[in-house]
């Protein structure tokens, strides 16, 4: 054998030992990152707790896994307006804050959930409870929305 022989022997060899080394499934390239989740955007849908229902849109910005933007929102009980919202996502979990105030009082609404997706007609779904300094609270809340 020449040596050029014995290179593209041991050149071979080396293939097949890197291969028996993966696991059934893997790959010995490694796949692309997945892409960083974008909360970006406008949510549109709908909501309803222990004390009203209706309907909320949230326009959101992003910076990492920060997120923050401002919310409206029109509920059964007679509030029409909106506030901000600011808090943190991990994948496609979130945890968010929202707060408004209306005359005297402040409204925060402590949401936590997960989307589908971030491209636009992704659905996001939460749990939320929130309080009024002017007297009341309200538990076992859902949020429904949809990317627009």
């Amino acid at each position: 054998m020449t040596k050029r022989h014995l290179r593209i022997l041991g050149a071979g060899l080396s293939c097949l030992l890197l291969l028996a080394t993966c696991k059934k499934g893997e790959s010995i390239i490694d796949p692309p990152d997945p892409p960083e989740p974008d909360f970006s955007g406008k949510w549109s849908g709908t909501y309803g707790d222990s004390v009203s229902n209706g309907t909320f849109t949230f326009t959101f910005t992003q910076n990492d896994t920060i997120v923050a933007g401002s919310y409206s929102a029109i509920s059964s009980v007679g509030f029409a307006g909106g506030g901000t919202v600011s808090g943190n996502i991990s994948g496609k979990n979130f945890q968010v804050q929202t707060s408004a105030t209306s005359g005297s009082c402040t409204i925060v609404n402590n949401v936590s959930g997960s989307c589908t997706g971030f491209q636009r007609g992704s659905s996001l779904s939460a749990t939320y409870a929130g309080t009024n300094t002017c007297g009341g609270s309200w538990s076992n809340g859902t949020l429904a929305l949809t990317k627009q």
